[in-house]
């Protein structure tokens, strides 16, 4: 049961994202303007020059941009770093999505023609490179959505994996704490979870992250008897 319900709350983003993302259509993007610190470029090599690919986090950002001689870039204007759900239309006209973390580094995305499902909901495979924030995250995420691990509050192995990712002290522990608040205060002692606090530099303590991950714990925190 736990299990299901961490993956139900977990991929409630995709559903929010998916029925967020606005329909713009943007012109080509053949480089990134300026190099920003954060940046999205990828390749499509399957499909046709003017294939749609979409970007949504939830209603705060939503963008999207044609595929061009099998790649594209995102221009990201307006984006903070953070959890973001790529789309495009499937075959058979369903919804495709690829869950990414950004940061200030400059993430290249390729994707394929497979999907997969969890939970009814279908993902693409890709391979995402140049972004640590992103591997981080994702060897969490991929951990909690195996089928082969029953009860993920008594799995050492994932249990150890976010010991490791929240030490980081990064955005990367800042999201893992907050997408997986119930897994660490089911399974970690106050005094762990307020090092893991303490221990978020500036900048994830001052992300979006880092204060809902912060208020969770803390509250659990204040109801925890000493």
């Amino acid at each position: 049961m736990m299990k299901k319900l961490l993956v139900l709350t977990m991929f409630a983003f995709v559903m929010a994202c998916a029925s967020s993302t606005k329909i713009t259509r943007r012109g080509e993007y053949p480089s990134v303007p300026g190099s920003p610190e954060m940046t999205l470029r990828g390749e499509y090599p399957s499909a046709p020059d003017g294939k749609m690919i979409y970007i949504s986090s939830g209603s705060e950002y939503a963008d999207s941009v044609e595929v061009k001689n099998g790649k594209f870039v995102f221009p990201l204007e307006g984006a903070k770093p953070g959890e973001y759900l790529i789309v495009r239309t499937g075959p058979d006209g369903g919804r495709e999505a690829l869950l990414i973390y950004l940061d200030n580094y400059d993430t290249h995305v390729t994707l394929t023609d497979e999907t997969y499902k969890v939970s009814g909901f279908t993902f693409i495979r890709a391979a995402v490179t140049g972004n640590p924030t992103n591997s981080a995250v994702r060897e969490v995420v991929d951990m909690v959505v195996d089928q082969s691990r029953l009860n993920p509050l008594n799995d050492p192995e994932l249990h150890a994996k976010l010991v490791e990712i929240a030490e980081r002290g990064d955005l990367a522990s800042a999201i893992v704490m907050w997408k997986f608040g119930s897994m660490f205060t089911g399974s970690m002692t106050p005094d762990q979870l307020q090092g893991f606090l303490d221990g978020l530099s500036e900048d994830a303590k001052q992300s979006e992250y880092g204060k809902a991950a912060r208020e969770s714990i803390s509250d659990f925190l204040a109801a925890t008897p000493d």
